[in-house]
């Protein structure tokens, strides 16, 4: 080896990359939970399979766990490009629309794949008594008793078809950097969730468009051309909506299976100026 740098992310994980004697980069990514392994069998199959032209994930050379480090790692390939906020500070007209149409051809034909439309009330129920009892552990649960409120009687109300297929599960513009050399946007940081549905993804990139997660985390950390950013941000936006809209299992779930999404960060948070302002979100999408 002949370098490695550690690099910040947000899953709890340590990153580095690794720079070899030629020169070439690996990333080397470890965690002690287990669900590391069922993401990196996630990107896995996602590489074997992958059906869209624009769109890469860096492929995965070894997984496994060091018994001597008590931790589960991966080593993959390194993935060349910009991280989504300077793409949208520097880019051009051209190379949004060419990233708005990638996203939504992505979307269309996961949907299209999608094997059968399944009701998942009993996921959704299961996931909200998770996270009921880690929001009584970390004692947000009076905070989140309107958004947890707001969900139990839109579920008491009727069923909750969604299609069951494949998801990035966890697709925000943290978890993506754009090539302008090839013109692809490379996704990584695959997650396994309680129900997998390109519902998902779609839920969590509004949780970028709608909510500003990303901008929120890099405020007072990076300097970047917030006015052009959030120009870009509601170009993408109103396009994302506009082809969201034809979907009617996406606009009848959306407000609850958003409200569940930004509940289970609330459970991750240890930052009280991140936990209020995931709870006006939920207060905006209840007002709507």
């Amino acid at each position: 080896m002949k370098d490695a740098i550690k690099i910040p992310g947000h899953s709890g994980s340590r990153v580095i990359v690794e720079i070899g004697e030629s020169g070439e980069a690996r990333v080397i990514k470890c965690s002690q939970s287990p669900r590391l392994i069922n993401q990196s069998k996630k990107q896995i199959n996602f590489f074997n399979t992958n059906a869209h032209s624009c769109i890469h994930t860096p492929k995965i050379f070894d997984a496994n766990f060091n018994k001597e480090k008590n931790q589960y790692c991966l080593k993959m390939e390194y993935a060349h490009g910009i991280d989504i906020v300077s793409f949208f500070c520097e880019a051009s007209v051209s190379e949004v629309d060419h990233f708005v149409n990638t996203l939504t051809s992505y979307f269309k034909k996961n949907i299209e794949l999608s094997s059968s439309y399944v009701t998942a009330n009993n996921e959704i129920i299961k996931k909200i008594k998770d996270v009921k009892i880690k929001l009584l552990q970390k004692k947000f649960k009076i905070c989140a008793d309107r958004g947890l409120s707001y969900i139990n009687r839109n579920l008491a109300q009727g069923k909750m078809r969604l299609p069951r297929g494949i998801c990035h599960g966890d697709l925000t513009y943290s978890n993506m950097v754009y090539n302008p050399h090839t013109k692809r946007i490379c996704f990584f940081d695959f997650l396994d969730t309680y129900f997998e549905s390109p519902v998902q993804d779609m839920i969590k990139i509004k949780q970028d468009t709608d909510f500003f997660w990303t901008k929120q985390l890099l405020i007072g950390k990076r300097q970047f051309d917030e006015k052009r950013y959030d120009i870009v941000n509601e170009n993408v936006k109103t396009r994302i909506d506009e082809f969201f809209k034809k979907y009617d299992f996406f606009t009848s779930t959306y407000k609850v299976l958003q409200i569940l999404n930004l509940l289970r960060i609330i459970v991750y948070s240890n930052d009280c100026k991140k936990v209020n302002y995931l709870l006006e979100c939920i207060d905006r999408i209840i007002d709507e």
